[in-house]
């Protein structure tokens, strides 16, 4: 009992550190699952539009603080997943998505 008492005191301690080297893992995935699905026959047009209606339905906030990107997010944010696509910030002023902000 006091072994399993201890654990469940320690595990989220190492657990905090972990966190963030998993969430870096996860965002480069999804980086690579992105340039996947946009090296396919439909290109990136459909991923963007799919992304930024995300956006819209979801009401999601597009820009985080690095830190907080850095310990918890799994996926990247939608702002750096269209720039890695190749959206610059001028093309998504002009789709609207920095209304959602």
């Amino acid at each position: 009992g006091v072994k399993i008492a201890i654990m469940m005191m320690i595990f989220p301690l190492i657990s905090f550190f972990f966190l963030p080297i998993m969430s870096l893992m996860s965002r480069h995935n999804e980086y690579e699952a992105d340039k996947y699905a946009s090296s396919q026959s439909t290109g990136a047009s459909n991923l963007v539009n799919a992304l930024i209606k995300l956006v819209g339905e979801n009401k999601s906030f597009p820009k985080s603080h690095p830190l907080v990107i850095f310990f918890f997010y799994s996926h990247p944010p939608i702002l750096e997943r269209l720039k890695a696509l190749g959206y610059e910030d001028k093309l998504l002023e002009k789709e609207g998505i920095f209304s959602y902000l």
